[in-house]
C-alpha cells in the first residue's frame, strides 16, 4: 500500500491518499436514496463481510429519511420545509467530512461507533440551522412521536439538550409562543413512559398546527 499526502486545507493537517485503494465517492446531498447510496458505495469499496458498513446509514439515516418523508404531508408548510432542509443539511455535513479527507472518511466508516458518534453529533446543528424553533407546536409533537427508541440513546438525548436553548431563542424571535423547551421535555418523558409501559407510540396526524 502506497501513501501520498495532500494538504487538508480545512483543518490545516495532512490528508493521506491511499493509492490503489478505492476512496469514498461524492454523493450529492438531498436525495431520498442518499443513505442507501453511501451504504452501497462502502460495499463497493469493501465487498467482504468485514468490515461492515456503518449501521447508521440504513438503520438510522435511511429509516428516518423515509419515515419523515411520509410524515411531511401531515405537517404545516413550515414543517414540510423543515424536513427537506434538515435532511439536506444532515447529508451535506457527511459529505463535507468526506470531502475534507476521503481516506480519513473511509477509516471513520470502518469504525461504526465512531461514525455513529460523528453523525449523531451533527443533528442538533442541522435541526437548528433548518429552523426547528420556528415550527408550530403541532409539528413538534408529530416529529417527536415519529422517533423510535434509537433516537433516545445517550448521544441522542445530548443532541436534544443542545437543541433546546437555540430553539427557544428561535421561537422567541419568530413570535411563536409554544414554550418549546418545556414541551419537548414533556413529550420526551411521555414517550419514555409509553415504552416502559409496553404501549406502542402512534403518530397522530391530525390538523393541530
Amino acid at each position: 500500500m502506497v501513501l501520498k499526502s495532500t494538504k487538508l486545507v480545512e483543518h490545516g493537517a495532512t490528508c493521506p491518499v491511499v493509492v490503489h485503494v478505492k476512496i469514498p465517492k461524492p454523493i450529492a446531498p438531498g436525495s431520498a436514496t442518499y443513505y442507501k447510496d453511501r451504504n452501497d458505495d462502502f460495499l463497493d469499496r469493501h465487498p467482504g463481510p468485514v468490515p461492515a458498513p456503518p449501521r447508521y446509514y440504513m438503520a438510522f439515516g435511511n429509516k428516518y429519511a423515509n419515515r419523515f418523508r411520509g410524515l411531511k404531508a401531515h405537517l404545516s408548510p413550515r414543517g414540510q420545509e423543515w424536513v427537506e432542509k434538515t435532511f439536506f443539511l444532515l447529508q451535506d455535513k457527511i459529505e463535507r467530512r468526506r470531502a475534507a479527507c476521503p481516506s480519513h472518511f473511509d477509516e471513520l466508516e470502518r469504525s461504526p461507533k465512531e461514525f455513529e458518534d460523528f453523525a449523531i453529533d451533527t443533528h442538533s446543528d442541522a435541526y437548528l440551522e433548518a429552523g426547528v424553533g420556528f415550527l408550530p407546536a403541532g409539528d413538534i409533537r408529530k416529529i417527536l412521536l415519529t422517533l423510535d427508541r434509537d433516537a433516545f440513546t445517550w448521544g441522542g438525548m445530548v443532541e436534544i439538550a443542545e437543541v433546546i436553548p437555540g430553539a427557544v431563542k428561535q421561537s422567541a424571535e419568530g413570535g411563536i409562543i409554544n414554550e418549546f423547551g418545556n414541551m419537548v421535555r414533556e413529550e420526551v418523558n411521555a414517550i419514555i413512559l409509553r415504552w416502559r409501559s409496553g404501549k406502542q407510540c402512534v403518530i397522530e396526524c391530525g390538523t393541530d398546527q
